[in-house]
């Protein structure tokens, strides 16, 4: 059971999923903080989750990426063309 929800967790799209989901959650906080704030800079909750959102998604596109170079990698060593039938 764990070993499957650590599987899950550590997904390269469950991770992509995760931090888009805290950059779009947090965007609509930021942008109205930066017009209303703008002459007195507060930093807020919602700025570090923002940041902390797209510093997960870049973190998580070389895994992606390695992901499908290996699926094309293998599917070629099967003899079968990427992005073709099963």
């Amino acid at each position: 059971m764990l070993e499957k929800l650590r599987g899950v967790t550590e997904h390269p799209y469950f991770n992509i999923l995760a931090a888009l989901g805290l950059v779009l959650t947090s965007i609509g906080e930021v942008s109205e903080s930066f017009e209303s704030e703008w002459e007195r800079i507060e930093i807020g909750v919602h700025h570090g989750i923002f940041l902390y959102g797209v510093l997960s998604l870049v973190k998580a596109i070389p895994d992606v990426a390695e992901a499908t170079r290996r699926m094309h990698e293998a599917r070629e060593a099967r003899g079968k063309p990427p992005g073709g039938g099963a």
